[in-house]
């Protein structure tokens, strides 16, 4: 902090790495089937969550045409 290297570095970041992880593990337990005997059929469809087929359109989730500036 202030270029002084006595100071010791802030540690700002640990709520944006909790919420990473935790948005992480989420996406994991919802795209994991409850039955596993099923990855291998959905592997070979390519409807795992792991898959980089599945895509996310960027949009905003606003639908009231709002812009900030």
């Amino acid at each position: 902090p202030n270029d002084d290297p006595a100071l010791a570095p802030l540690f700002s970041w640990r709520a944006h790495a909790n919420l990473l992880w935790r948005n992480w593990l989420n996406w994991v337990y919802q795209t994991t089937p409850y039955d596993l005997s099923e990855v291998p059929q959905l592997r070979a469809e390519r409807r795992l969550g792991t898959d980089r087929s599945i895509r996310h359109a960027p949009c905003s989730p606003r639908d009231d045409q709002f812009l900030p500036f």
